[in-house]
């Protein structure tokens, strides 16, 4: 009997995957025995990212430059990844920008750019990946990286936190036109999680202690751990599971001490 979390033989496209969350999912799901796709604005970074995992893994891995703000890259990159491996079952939509600003300070320049990457982008993606392949086959997995930001707003990260919300509202969208076809669609809001992005406040001993007493596990999430609830989601476990928006925060939304000061995510 075949293992349920088993990804061998699918193909996996990850976007924003060559630094935090997305390159932890990237290599987790090639552990898993999927062949994986990373694609990024840097392609420096992927291509470097991708032979580390094939390395590691055995598995084909491959990296393509996108810019999923600019609708011509990516399809040059869908292409790329399709005529690379044949077809695309698995769909990370993890690529993300944040610009943080108290409201009033906030460009429509600066909102719209959150926007166009952080829902956008994942329509776009999402979009051509099923018309152009997982429509046709009856078969697919669209995993989005939303955030809980979506439902617990904080200082300065307003146009952040309104971009995760509308990509969760999209997300269930999404799950009921397409799961007639076969293809599920959930999203992870993760908590906060130990990443590059976040530096800033981790390197920082008192900061960082202050953002772990809100968490009543009393750490940060690693990189790993949204990973591993990717590999679930894209495996056949998942496959009766649609349209759900999945927490991964150590308990920190029921903590019901969300505050955080102005200036504090810099």
């Amino acid at each position: 009997m075949k293992n349920m979390f088993d990804l061998s033989g699918q193909t996996a496209l990850v976007t924003g995957g060559s630094r935090g969350i997305g390159r932890a999912i990237s290599r987790m799901l090639a552990e898993a025995g999927a062949d994986v796709c990373l694609v990024s604005r840097d392609i420096h970074a992927c291509k470097d990212i991708a032979e580390e995992i094939a390395e590691r893994t055995g598995r084909r891995v491959a990296s393509f430059q996108c810019d999923v703000s600019i609708p011509q890259s990516i399809e040059l990159a869908i292409q790329g990844t399709i005529e690379k491996f044949g077809k695309i079952d698995v769909l990370i939509n993890n690529a993300g920008i944040i610009v943080p600003k108290p409201l009033d300070q906030l460009t429509l320049e600066d909102f719209q750019k959150v926007f166009q990457t952080n829902v956008f982008g994942a329509f776009l993606v999402a979009r051509s990946v099923v018309a152009q392949d997982m429509k046709p086959r009856r078969a697919g997995k669209i995993i989005n990286i939303g955030s809980i930001a979506a439902d617990f707003p904080r200082a300065e990260l307003g146009a952040y936190g309104s971009s995760k919300a509308a990509l969760h509202t999209l997300t269930k969208a999404m799950a009921i036109e397409w799961a007639p076809h076969n293809i599920t669609v959930n999203a992870i809001a993760p908590g906060p999680v130990k990443t590059d992005l976040n530096a800033s406040i981790w390197q920082r001993p008192e900061l960082f202690k202050s953002f772990v007493e809100r968490v009543p596990m009393g750490r940060w999430s690693e990189p790993d751990e949204i990973g591993a609830l990717a590999v679930y989601l894209a495996s056949d476990a998942a496959k009766f599971m649609t349209g759900s928006i999945v927490k991964i925060d150590g308990g920190l939304t029921l903590s019901g001490n969300m505050k955080i000061d102005a200036g504090s995510t810099k």
